[in-house]
């Protein structure tokens, strides 16, 4: 997260930014990235459920 929001900074990046679909489809993998992991540590905190 911390790198999109230096990414989508202008007085950092200038011209560079993200572009909206860059933002939408970085924010749905990390979105993604975020949920798999939740349930990976949930079938490791309750292997049995």
């Amino acid at each position: 997260l911390f790198l999109l929001m230096l990414l989508n900074d202008r007085d950092i990046m200038g011209n560079y930014i993200n572009r909206p679909w860059q933002n939408w489809s970085a924010f749905a993998i990390v979105g993604f990235l975020i949920l798999a992991n939740g349930l990976y540590g949930y079938t490791i905190v309750f292997p049995s459920a």
